[in-house]
């Protein structure tokens, strides 16, 4: 019974095309070694993961039933007939740059897979009060720049539309601050600074 459970959860992720990811935590079971059932494995850096008795296996990039037949025919050496599943527990994280509230330097970002640009900020602890929603881009890897407005996001709440800012590995979010406003106190200051700079200007022409 405890089979026929976990065959009926793990089928739907050996059916999708997922590529194993550097990060990814993975759940594997292998019948007859019961300790598996307690234990996760995460995909190292290399692409590699440690399973017992037969170490290292490289599975970065490759699908769930690919990676599930790799580690089958290792765990044959030492089992009769062994059947290996293989079932994502946990993707591994996406890691984006924004760039915002006038700070160029940008900042690291760590979210869950599948995160859209209102979960980044939301994340980011932006406040929206202080930004330009309506010219916050995304610039891609492979160099394509996507204009967002985000008000209009934030407004419709579209599930369609929010799913086009679903953001990817390596993206740079931008998000400007709001122009500041030109208040009577600033304006003073900058004509007065204006003023003794004409003032310099003709005394230095003038010497």
């Amino acid at each position: 019974m405890k089979r026929f459970f976990l065959t009926v959860l793990i089928l739907p992720l050996l059916i999708q095309a997922y590529n194993i990811k550097p990060g990814d935590k993975l759940k594997v079971f292998v019948p007859g070694i019961e300790f598996f059932d307690q234990l996760f494995f995460e995909v190292e850096k290399d692409g590699t993961i440690i399973l017992p008795y037969i170490g290292s296996v490289e599975i970065v990039n490759k699908t769930l039933a690919e990676a599930s037949l790799d580690i089958k025919e290792k765990y044959s050496h030492i089992l009769n007939s062994p059947d290996v599943i293989i079932a994502v527990a946990e993707k591994a994280p996406v890691i984006i740059s924004i760039i915002s509230n006038g700070d160029m330097i940008p900042k690291s970002l760590m979210l869950p897979e599948g995160s859209n640009i209102m979960e980044a900020v939301s994340a980011a602890q932006i406040d929206l009060s202080r930004i330009c929603q309506s010219r916050v881009k995304i610039l891609k890897k492979d160099g394509r720049i996507v204009k967002i407005n985000l008000a209009k996001v934030i407004k419709k709440n579209d599930p369609a539309l929010t799913a086009t800012t679903i953001l990817e590995q390596g993206d740079v979010l931008y998000i400007p601050d709001k122009p500041k406003l030109i208040t009577l106190d600033n304006l003073v200051k900058f004509l007065s600074l204006v003023s003794s700079t004409i003032v310099i200007l003709k005394y230095i022409e003038g010497s």
